[in-house]
């Protein structure tokens, strides 16, 4: 009698055991561990709820910061197109352009593969939604949204882990970046205006600068500069050499791809510019050069800490912005870091 009460007991734990499997397996994604079985839903940076009923297997991109995250994420097999500015990572380039970019791109090859996903930057929804519709009225789940923007980067991480079912990667890369975030806000955060430097900032184009309601302006906040532009009428105005030279910046700081053939040469082409031959940063040699790469997606932690070491080198000085960059490379993109983005 014993042994057979036994028997029955051994059994109902091998169903138990067997039941909580199944339903593991049910209701958990095979990939992370952390999905529930149903509808994954997001909601994108124009608002929009973006609906898939399990994650992504094949994917298109029109956006090169979200092809770079999609790599980060470890994904990168799961993309099947891309535009032509989708160039990084360098493995990319096997996979075929199906769109020179985003905006009103042509759909015969996107809709012939018709992936599950197609990512893009808000460029595609500027004609009214018209591409998007015709998108999705073609089964593709779209989603929009900007990684050269800060306050959207961890957002659009944390929404593409769940749209491919990889949370915990996502998680993993938004962590590295905040670290990096909280080491530069705990070092600027108590500093009183009279302690931070005057910063000009210039874009692609001379005397193209930024101001008040501009992503450059937040980025300059947070690395605690003081943007000499920053109460100008419109968010990227153009200024005169002289209302440069009447600001005397203390630190100038210059976007440039650093693929460009002149990039090398920028520095002092910016120093020699009779304007600016009197300001504290051309007499002091604090003109500073970047690719805006660095401030994008996963590369944007190397960003912040170059700009913040520039600015504020006491307060940096224990930090090699460069080694961020190889560490990240590597760790996100197992590539090491070959080329300059930021000079000297």
């Amino acid at each position: 009698m014993k042994k057979t009460l036994l028997i029955v007991a051994i059994l109902l734990i091998a169903v138990a055991t067997l039941s909580t499997f199944v339903l593991y397996k049910l209701y958990m994604a095979p990939e992370e561990g952390g999905l529930k079985e149903g509808p994954i839903v997001v909601v994108d940076c124009k608002g929009v709820k973006v609906t898939l009923q399990a994650p992504a297997k094949t994917v298109i991109s029109l956006s090169s910061g979200m092809t770079e995250l999609i790599y980060a994420l470890g994904c990168e097999d799961r993309i099947i197109g891309r535009d032509s500015y989708s160039i990084f990572p360098p493995d990319v380039l096997n996979k075929p352009v199906v769109a020179p970019h985003s905006y009103h791109p042509p759909l015969e090859k996107i809709l012939e593969l018709k992936p599950d996903l197609l990512v893009s930057n808000t460029n595609l929804v500027y004609d009214e939604n018209e591409t998007r519709k015709t998108l999705e009225a073609a089964g593709i789940a779209v989603y929009v949204d900007e990684t050269s923007t800060p306050d959207r980067v961890k957002i659009c991480i944390a929404n593409l882990g769940v749209l491919l079912g990889v949370e915990d990667r996502a998680q993993e890369i938004i962590s590295f970046i905040e670290s990096y975030e909280r080491i530069v806000q705990d070092r600027v955060k108590d500093l009183k205006e009279s302690e931070k430097p005057r910063v000009y900032l210039e874009l692609f184009r001379e005397w193209n600068t930024v101001a008040k309601g501009s992503v450059g302006h937040k980025l300059l906040e947070f690395v605690g500069g003081s943007n000499i532009a920053a109460d100008l009428p419109t968010p990227y105005p153009i200024v005169s050499p002289e209302f440069v030279a009447e600001k005397n910046p203390e630190i100038i700081i210059r976007m440039k791809m650093s693929g460009d053939p002149d990039y090398p040469l920028l520095r002092q082409q910016i120093m020699n510019r009779t304007a600016l031959m009197g300001v504290d940063a051309v007499k002091n040699g604090k003109v500073y050069i970047y690719d805006p790469e660095l401030m994008q997606g996963v590369r944007y932690p190397a960003g912040i800490l170059y700009w913040a070491k520039w600015i504020h080198p006491n307060l940096f000085e224990d930090i090699d912005p460069e080694a961020v960059h190889k560490e990240l490379s590597l760790k996100f993109f197992g590539l090491e870091l070959e080329g300059a983005y930021a000079f000297p």
